[in-house]
């Protein structure tokens, strides 16, 4: 009896190798699954950029002095849309960049308090008034002439379909397509959030809006609307 309690141990521990082997190996195995879907995840994604990259072209470069030393700013995706033409580069060049944005059109804020903008225009988003009113794309940048002279600009925001600016005093001006509103405008109008309210940060959503600003006291104030 007592050898045969010894073989049936014998036999257990054997069976309870071949069970613990067997778990190792599907472990083994699950972890290989995984490597190799990693693998196939890295070759995809590279797949993919690849043809991201074939799909946005070559990028644009454009030297802009935005200190002593110039400053590359380069532009990518739809170019058509994003860059100007390069024998027209020269008008930013000469320039020093105060604030830029940029969606499917762009807006850049000069060191002179000019507000250059180019891309689609279909809803008048570059805000150049009614002579481009039926133009849905420029090309080149061109100066907002509609800001009042009075008026320092400090930064710009943009969406697929709206603008916005804000100046150093923290007053608002929106044109394009407004949020919240019925109708747009084909040049900046002052848009007012509270009495004494200084605006310092625009972010745009699909239809909505958000802005920072500040009360007479100082307190940071955030505003939604669309």
């Amino acid at each position: 009896r007592e050898r045969e309690r010894e073989r049936e141990r014998k036999r257990e521990r054997k069976r309870g190798d071949r069970k613990r082997g067997d778990r190792k190996e599907k472990k083994r195995e699950r972890t290989r699954k995984k490597e190799r879907s990693k693998m196939a995840d890295k070759k995809s994604t590279r797949k993919r950029a690849a043809s991201f990259r074939d799909k946005i072209g070559s990028q644009s470069k454009v030297v802009i002095p935005t200190s002593e030393k110039p400053t590359c700013v380069y532009f990518w995706g739809n170019k058509l849309a994003l860059s100007p033409s390069m024998d027209n580069l020269g008008i930013l060049c000469k320039k020093k960049v105060v604030s830029m944005a940029t969606s499917f059109h762009s807006l850049v804020v000069t060191d002179g308090n000019q507000v250059w903008a180019w891309g689609d225009n279909q809803v008048n988003q570059l805000g150049l008034g009614m002579q481009f009113s039926k133009t849905r794309f420029v090309q080149d940048p061109t100066v907002i002439e509609s800001f009042p002279s009075n008026k320092r600009i400090a930064k710009v925001f943009c969406s697929p379909e709206s603008s916005a600016a804000v100046t150093d005093e923290g007053e608002l001006f929106m044109w394009g397509s407004i949020p919240g509103r019925a109708t747009g405008s084909d040049r900046p109008q002052p848009f007012f959030l509270d009495e004494g309210a200084k605006c310092r940060q625009v972010a745009f959503g699909v239809t909505h809006c958000i802005a920072l600003a500040e009360n007479n006291s100082g307190k940071a104030q955030v505003y939604t609307w669309g």
